[in-house]
């Protein structure tokens, strides 16, 4: 489960509209084959053209800026709920509270390992 090359690590991710799954709708998906994991970023980072594929809305909020509606993401069999923030960037990238909600940590040669205390 994720690969890391030179130092980076990156993995596949789906990503859908949490709204949609809830609601019975077609579920808009994206499926992300190189998203970076970065555990120095704290949240779940979507470029413009991934939030408007899944037909997010975005919202300020007073406590930590823009967030998105929430999302379900899925790496390796494994879910979580998170509310993604908007990102100026081109790439996908999964924070640390992405990693934690999935009970994973990244390993710098081996890629994405179990965490010692999941936390699902």
């Amino acid at each position: 489960m994720g690969a890391a090359d030179m130092g980076r690590v990156t993995t596949e991710a789906t990503v859908q509209n949490l709204g949609d799954l809830l609601l019975g709708r077609p579920v808009r998906t994206a499926v992300v084959t190189d998203a970076v994991v970065d555990e120095s970023v704290p949240y779940l980072l979507l470029p413009a053209d991934v939030v408007g594929s899944l037909g997010l809305d975005v919202r300020s909020t007073s406590w930590g800026g823009p967030r998105g509606d929430p999302v379900r993401v899925e790496i390796g069999g494994r879910q979580a709920t998170l509310e993604p923030v908007p990102s100026p960037g081109s790439r996908v990238v999964l924070g640390h509270i992405v990693l934690t909600a999935l009970g994973l940590k990244c390993h710098p040669e081996r890629g994405l390992v179990d965490h010692d205390y999941p936390s699902r």
